[in-house]
């Protein structure tokens, strides 16, 4: 466990709400000026939502537009109030394709509040 209480059963748990797609319980884990900077967008930070409501309202589109959006195959490395995670997404596409990519999360937290949830993941090229 790092000094600042953040573990791998922590990010687990952050893990599952993304997986549940619970946006209140999400928002829980984020400081009130959290950001939330996604893989895809316009540079040098991708999509970016800062603060409760506006991850929760970014979230919430992203998964209208990808309801089959999931994630799996976690793993962990924590260093003070820094830590990766990587993993698998998996969704199914509007043609029908199934799609895995590998990718992972780079966060900082103050406290056991996520400060910044910056995603990455490799995509084929097109």
């Amino acid at each position: 466990m790092s000094e600042t209480g953040i573990t791998p059963a922590f990010l687990d748990e952050i893990f599952d709400a993304f997986n549940e797609r619970d946006l209140e319980k999400i928002a829980g884990y984020f400081a009130e000026d959290g950001v939330f900077q996604a893989p895809l967008g316009p540079p040098p930070y991708g999509n970016r939502a800062v603060g409760k409501q506006q991850i929760k309202d970014f979230l919430s589109q992203r998964w209208a537009r990808i309801p089959t959006m999931r994630w799996k195959d976690q793993t962990t490395s924590i260093v003070g109030n820094t830590a990766t995670t990587a993993w698998k997404v998996l969704w199914t596409d509007e043609n029908g394709t199934e799609n895995e990519w590998a990718g992972c999360d780079l966060y900082v937290f103050e406290g056991r509040k996520i400060k910044l949830k910056d995603t990455y993941w490799k995509r084929l090229a097109t």
